[in-house]
Parts: structure tokens; C-alpha cells; sequence
């Protein structure tokens, strides 16, 4: 099965969260209850997961590529689109948010994931995010 992330903490390179801070820096980070309940769903499976800080772009296709270099350089698990956004907009309604993320692809040329494998590791994400629901 391919990893699975749950992201502790959202870095971006985005705006969103500096115009919602009124230009300044935003840490954008999971409740810590939701990533608790998360882990715990996942070790009651024996689903190996990682937990830690993950950077959210707006661009699918980067102009600046060698900002994932970095990334990777400072502990970055992963990337995706949306959570440093979704978890400002928590804060700022006094909710709670967490992502779970799964691996589908690979940056760097790095051989591609199997469909397969994609689906098996969707699918435990999913069963787990909705245990972890049930939870809370």
C-alpha cells in the first residue's frame, strides 16, 4: 500500500491565507483531536500512515518546481491544493479541520503509482477518515 498522510500543518504558497491575516503569515494547522482520532483509527488497522507538515499550491503544474526541492528539503510529505486554505477557513469559524491525504503520484520523474495501488490506498483513507468521523 502507498503511504498515507495526515497533515499536521499546511504550508502554501499562496495568498489565501496572508489576505485572511491581513498580510501576515498564517500557520495553517490541523486540530490536534482530529489528527489524534485519525492516527488512532489508522493504528487500530495497522495502516502504516505519516504525520507531519505538507505545502498546499495553486498550481497543479508549478511554475517553480524546485519550490517541492525545497519542500522535501524541510520534512514536507507531501503536496495537494486545498488544506492550508480549508484549515485557515476552520480557524477562523472556530471549527475543526484535518486532511488525510494519499499518495497517487510521484514528483521528480520518480516511476509513476499503479492504479491498483492507488485504489487499495484510497479506499483505506477513506474507511479510515469515516471511522475517525464516527469519533468525534
Amino acid at each position: 500500500m502507498l503511504d498515507l498522510v495526515i497533515a499536521a500543518g499546511a504550508s502554501t504558497d499562496s495568498n489565501v491565507n496572508r489576505l485572511r491575516f491581513g498580510g501576515f503569515d498564517f500557520a495553517a494547522i490541523a486540530d490536534f483531536g482530529l489528527v489524534r482520532t485519525l492516527v488512532e483509527v489508522a493504528e487500530e488497522r495497522e495502516t502504516p500512515v505519516r504525520v507531519g507538515n505538507i505545502i498546499s499550491s495553486d498550481q497543479f503544474y508549478h511554475p517553480q518546481p524546485e519550490i517541492f526541492d525545497v519542500a522535501r528539503r524541510l520534512g514536507v510529505l507531501a503536496a495537494e491544493m486545498e488544506a492550508a486554505g480549508l484549515y485557515a477557513v476552520a480557524a477562523e469559524h472556530g471549527a475543526r479541520a484535518a486532511a488525510i491525504l494519499t499518495v497517487v503520484d510521484m514528483l521528480g520523474g520518480e516511476e509513476g503509482v499503479a492504479a491498483e495501488d492507488r485504489q487499495t490506498s484510497l479506499d483505506e483513507m477513506i474507511i479510515i477518515a469515516l471511522e475517525a468521523t464516527l469519533r468525534v
